[in-house]
């Protein structure tokens, strides 16, 4: 029986909305599993700039439900005893130590993993042990590749950190160091304890630094997979110098154009002729995202010098030259400040983020002024 104009009307409608809705599931569906790591944003809009109270607002979309110290009773029903988590960066003091836990952010891959870098970084201080993050009720990953980038970074035990018990009950809740305040630390062995790291970026505690002792800093590096992961864009023989510059990541949020994160290619250029003074023979290479608001064009000043440029790469890759490199040139981005962490040769970092003691701070306005300090840290590590 022959269909009515109406009826294939209606079907051609239809067909076409099924096709527009299934369109759009898969380029959801990609986005997600494509999109750049770098400065990940959750319920937010990337395009518009931050306000001020921003942080405010994601920390407390972060923090899910808890109970702590006399708040409510461990033994209440709506209270929940945390599980301990057993990760290679998990362990730092006796098996009945008090255990740390922190709160799993929701934003860009580098902020999440410094949070939970500084939390063990505490623990490993005071001799206790991770017990792992607590991730919020709404809590959904953008895509499987922050697992992963974590798992390799960490050396595995991401998902084993989660704490997804409900409404769990604390010991104690630190908002600060005790030892700062020149306190007796208020917890005892088999205490559970949540550390509140501030909800602002990692540059707004450049005191962490004192954390990041030797011993955990060998305890991470020994853990990471990212240090015996293959560099092939690195060639055989040579001294390789890596840098990342963030841009992509940058141009989609307005308000950090204007901001310290955003350093221009004059700067950098600059500072490639410097580094090329102590290190005339090295191979540069520059790790960086276009996000689609960059052209690939716009690096061609690096180019011209000589420099590989690679755009939009695996993160691991991105990590593991820049770990193994033997100098790294860290952006102000926490991405490339926690490979920086791993690597133990020469780290050229920005003020604005907690440094190690022997990494070579920039001088936004002038460059490299510590010329010296680079090439004392050259021969220190025998790489001339």
């Amino acid at each position: 029986m022959p269909s009515s104009p109406r009826s294939t009307v209606f079907m051609f409608v239809w067909i076409v909305l099924a096709l527009s809705s299934f369109s759009w599931q898969c380029c959801a569906v990609r986005t997600s599993l494509t999109s750049s790591l770098l400065q990940l944003q959750s319920g937010t809009d990337r395009h518009s700039p931050q306000p001020q109270h921003y942080w405010q607002q994601l920390c407390d979309q972060i923090a899910p439900e808890h109970t702590c110290g006399q708040e409510a009773s461990p033994n209440a029903p709506s209270a929940g005893r945390p599980s301990a988590a057993d990760c290679p960066m998990c362990h730092f003091g006796a098996a009945s130590a008090a255990r740390l836990y922190a709160i799993q952010r929701r934003d860009g891959l580098g902020q999440r993993l410094a949070t939970i870098v500084m939390a063990m970084a505490y623990a490993a201080q005071h001799h206790m042990n991770f017990g792992g993050i607590l991730v919020p009720m709404a809590f959904a990953p953008h895509g499987v590749n922050v697992s992963r980038c974590i798992d390799e970074y960490l050396g595995g035990g991401y998902s084993d950190m989660w704490q997804t018990v409900h409404r769990p009950h604390f010991e104690h809740c630190l908002r600060s160091d005790p030892f700062l305040e020149n306190l007796s630390p208020p917890w005892k062995d088999g205490d559970n304890v949540l550390y509140k790291l501030s909800c602002g970026p990692i540059d707004s505690r450049k005191q962490d630094a004192d954390t990041l002792t030797k011993p955990f800093l060998t305890q991470l590096r020994q853990a990471t997979r990212l240090l015996t992961r293959p560099t092939p864009f690195f060639s055989l023989g040579k001294r390789h110098v890596a840098i990342h510059l963030r841009r992509g990541d940058i141009m989609v949020s307005p308000d950090l154009v204007s901001h310290f994160r955003h350093i221009g290619d004059g700067f950098y250029v600059s500072l490639l002729d410097v580094i090329r003074q102590v290190l005339p023979n090295a191979e540069c290479h520059i790790f960086s995202t276009t996000e689609g608001e960059v052209a690939a064009a716009d690096f061609d000043v690096y180019r011209q010098k000589g420099v590989h440029v690679h755009l939009d790469g695996d993160v691991l890759d991105d990590w593991a030259h820049m770990a193994q490199a033997d100098l790294l040139v860290t952006a102000p981005s926490s991405f490339s400040w926690v490979a920086g962490l791993l690597n133990n040769r020469c780290v050229v970092a920005f003020p604005h983020y907690p440094h190690l003691p022997d990494w070579i701070v920039l001088n936004e306005s002038q460059g490299l002024t510590n010329l010296s300090t680079l090439r004392q840290c050259i021969a220190d590590k025998m790489l001339l």
